[in-house]
């Protein structure tokens, strides 16, 4: 069983249910500021031309990472909630409660 501390880092993010795998929109913080509400927008784009607005279904994952580092390692702790619809009134809570293997 893997310990947390409250400095090990949360990546919050939105990625496209079909397509690429990668992020289309990224925020980082700690795991002492959870719970949190955070807002993810198409001014957070990490690749021009693919942003959250381009894609009608997306995936929204919170994923802790003892490391720090942005790929996701064996023991990291992840919760992922899908959006079928997405709309700027999306509100979702997304439970960490699976440990990567």
């Amino acid at each position: 069983r893997q310990a947390y501390g409250a400095s090990d880092t949360v990546f919050v993010y939105a990625r496209a249910q079909q397509g690429p795998k990668m992020p289309l929109a990224i925020q980082r913080l700690s795991l002492a500021q959870l719970p949190a509400t955070i807002g993810l927008d198409d001014t957070m784009s990490m690749v021009q031309g693919m942003s959250l607005s381009a894609f009608d279904k997306l995936d929204v994952l919170a994923r802790v990472s003892p490391s720090g580092t942005a790929i996701t390692q064996s023991g990291d702790a992840l919760g992922e909630v899908a959006l079928d619809t997405v709309s700027n009134e999306n509100e979702v809570r997304i439970m960490i409660d699976t440990i990567v293997r």
